[in-house]
């Protein structure tokens, strides 16, 4: 909860049916026809290969994709997109044709989904013996010609908004629109200083997904927050 100590997983008849309405999906995609056999054990290089290889035809997608796609279009390593001959100036242009993205999935009819926010933080030590310094590469960093260079040969999404309006930047960042409804629609990880030792423990406990109980698991994975709140037992 909002206080980063209280678990909400099955302290209400709703956050319970809530919690296990979670499980329910994740099972049903880990068990669904076409499903990856690997999936338990799977990332996100492993999925991205998986679709650039032509064997899969969805994949949870990370920024990252969309550069690494096209490095290998263009090494002539994409089965279904052969940049090889295609000039750089039409590059992007043939991506668009063949690799779309799409909104994560609604759990809820009409219902947006909302999608956990990742990144990084840049802070200046007060110890720092050179702020001067330390200051002027923050701005380097979060500058737009960065902001840009960052996006378009690394993925990595602007922070700066403006990007996202300018024409240019649309056009060699395909995945721009995407992008940005998922950062003005996204949700926070849990707030809490324990939130990679809870990461840690859900992950294990919910692994191999089709192993997932919807029904039972509830209050085993309260539990475990609950330990990792307190700092108690946390490695797996």
């Amino acid at each position: 909860a909002e206080d980063g100590t209280t678990v909400t997983l099955n302290d209400t008849p709703e956050h319970r049916a809530a919690t296990e309405k979670a499980l329910e999906i994740i099972k049903r995609v880990a068990t669904a026809d076409g499903h990856d056999p690997s999936v338990s054990q799977s990332d996100e290089a492993t999925a991205r290969l998986g679709m650039e290889s032509g064997r899969m035809a969805f994949q949870v997608n990370y920024p990252f994709v969309l550069p690494g796609l096209k490095e290998n279009a263009v090494a002539g390593a994409v089965s279904f997109l052969d940049l090889a001959n295609v000039p750089a100036d039409q590059q992007d242009a043939r991506i668009a044709e063949v690799f779309r993205s799409a909104p994560y999935p609604e759990v809820n009819a009409g219902e947006p989904a909302k999608v956990t926010i990742g990144g990084f933080n840049i802070g200046v030590a007060k110890t720092t013996q050179h702020e001067d310094l330390a200051w002027e590469a923050v701005e380097c960093l979060t500058n737009q010609e960065n902001q840009r260079n960052n996006a378009v040969n690394g993925g990595v999404p602007p922070v700066l908004k403006s990007l996202y309006s300018d024409p240019e930047f649309q056009a060699v960042y395909p995945a721009w629109e995407g992008v940005l409804g998922s950062i003005e629609s996204a949700a926070v990880r849990p707030v809490s200083p324990a939130y990679q030792s809870i990461s840690i423990l859900l992950t294990d406990a919910l692994n191999p997904p089709q192993n997932i109980d919807p029904v039972a698991d509830v209050d085993k994975l309260a539990e475990l927050v609950s330990k990792a709140v307190n700092s108690e037992g946390l490695i797996p």
